[in-house]
C-alpha cells in the first residue's frame, strides 16, 4: 500500500494529515479517509488512487470536475443550495492528482461530513429525494455546454456499440456458453430496435444533448443522517455528453428493481411501481421547466434502452469468457443477464402505467 499520508501531505490541506483508513465499498478506485489535525479541530478528506485501466484518461475526468465545480459556485454562489459537489483540491503544485513512486494517480476531495449512503432503495421517498437531487444536478448544468466537458469513457451508453460486441461474441465466444445461454441470445437478439430509435431520436427528432451524470445509481448520493434529505451527488467520473433519457433511464434500472441484480432467484426480480413513481415526482420536480417533448415522450423508453444495455453487456462478457466484470463464480455473468432481461420484461410490462406516470407529474395531478 502507497504511504497515504506522505500522498496527502503533496495536496493543499487545512492542516497536516494524521491518519487514515480505507472508506467506502466502491469497485473502481481505491478510497481513502484522511483525517487532518488535532481533536480540537478535525479536517478531514478523501484520497483516491484512480483506476487508469477503467478510466484512461484521468486529466479528461479531473477538468471536468474542476470545470463542474467551478459551474456549481457560480450558480447558487457557495450557498447551500440544497446541493454539494465535493470539492477537488489541488496538489501543493497546483495540479489535479499525484503520482507515488510506482506511477499510480491519487486525487483529493473535501469530505462531506453527516452523510450516509445506501445501495439499495427500500423506501419510496428515499427514491424521491435521491432523484430529485440528480435532477436538481442536470437542470444546475444546464447551461453549461457539453463542448466544455470531455468524454471520459467512449460509447459508455452506446447500446449500438454494445449490440454489435454482443453479435461478436455470438461467434467468437466461448461454445460451451453460447450453448448454454441460447435462450437469452435468442431474447436479447431482437433488442436492436432500441438502438435504431435512440439514433432516430438524436438525429430526426433533435434529441438534446445535455451534460448528464452518466452512473445514476442511488450510491452516488449522499444522505444527510439527520434530516435524511439528499444533499450530494459524488462519483463525478463519468458526468459527460448524453441524453437526460440515460440518467433518467439508469435510475428506473437501479432504483426499481427488488432484488439486487446479482439475485438468481427471478420470482423476486420486477420492476416496482411505487419507487418507479416517486422517483419520476422527484426526478420531473427538478427538471420538467428544462425538458423537451422528445425527452419527456420516451422516459420509459430510456429505462428500456438501459436496462436492455446492461443485460447485453453481461451476456457479452459472459460469451466471451469473463474478462470484464468481477465474477464470484462460473455462471455469475448469467445469471446477472437473467436478472436484467427479467427486468426489462417487467418494465415492458407495465409501460403504459409508467407513462401514465409520467403524463400525471407533467400535467400537476400526482
Amino acid at each position: 500500500m502507497s504511504d497515504i499520508l506522505k500522498i496527502a501531505g503533496e495536496f493543499r490541506l487545512a492542516a497536516d494529515p494524521v491518519s487514515f483508513m480505507p472508506y467506502g465499498n466502491g469497485h473502481i478506485h481505491d478510497t481513502y479517509l484522511v483525517n487532518c489535525g488535532n481533536d480540537n479541530k478535525p479536517v478531514r478528506y478523501i484520497i483516491q488512487k484512480i483506476n487508469t485501466y477503467v478510466f484512461r484518461w484521468p486529466e479528461i475526468i479531473m477538468k471536468n470536475i474542476f470545470r463542474i465545480a467551478e459551474h456549481m459556485k457560480q450558480v447558487h454562489n457557495d450557498s447551500a443550495g440544497g446541493l454539494i459537489i465535493p470539492e477537488p483540491i489541488l496538489t501543493r503544485n497546483g495540479t489535479s492528482f499525484t503520482t507515488d513512486m510506482e506511477g499510480s494517480l491519487f486525487r483529493c476531495f473535501t469530505f462531506i461530513p453527516d452523510t450516509v449512503s445506501y445501495d439499495t432503495v427500500e423506501d419510496p421517498q428515499l427514491a424521491f429525494e435521491a432523484a430529485s437531487l440528480f435532477g436538481r444536478f442536470i437542470h444546475e448544468l444546464r447551461d453549461l455546454s457539453p463542448a466544455e466537458v470531455g468524454i471520459t469513457i467512449p460509447d459508455f451508453h452506446n447500446l449500438g456499440k454494445r449490440y454489435k460486441a454482443f453479435i461478436d461474441s455470438i461467434q467468437s465466444g466461448l461454445t460451451d456458453r453460447k450453448q448454454i445461454a441460447a435462450r437469452e441470445i435468442e431474447i436479447l437478439k431482437p433488442y436492436t430496435g432500441l438502438s435504431t430509435w435512440y439514433d432516430h431520436l438524436v438525429m430526426e427528432c433533435g434529441l438534446p444533448e445535455r451534460v448528464c451524470h452518466k452512473d445514476t445509481k442511488i450510491n452516488n448520493v449522499l444522505i444527510n443522517q439527520h434530516t435524511h434529505k439528499a444533499v450530494c451527488v459524488i462519483d463525478l467520473d463519468t458526468v459527460m455528453p448524453g441524453s437526460i433519457l440515460s440518467d433518467f433511464g439508469d435510475m428506473v434500472r437501479t432504483f426499481t428493481n427488488n432484488a439486487d441484480e446479482d439475485a438468481a432467484d427471478l420470482d423476486q426480480v420486477f420492476s416496482r411501481i411505487d419507487i418507479f413513481e416517486n422517483l419520476t415526482m422527484g426526478f420531473l420536480s427538478e427538471t420538467k421547466p428544462m425538458l423537451e417533448k422528445v425527452e419527456t415522450d420516451n422516459l420509459v423508453f430510456g429505462a428500456k434502452y438501459l436496462t436492455c444495455m446492461q443485460a447485453i453487456r453481461f451476456l457479452t462478457d459472459y460469451l466471451n469468457g469473463d474478462v470484464y466484470y468481477k465474477t464470484r463464480y462460473e455462471d455469475h455473468n448469467l445469471v446477472r443477464t437473467r436478472n436484467q432481461v427479467k427486468l426489462l420484461q417487467s418494465i415492458e410490462e407495465q409501460e403504459d402505467k409508467m407513462k401514465d406516470i409520467i403524463y400525471k407529474c407533467l400535467h400537476g395531478q400526482v
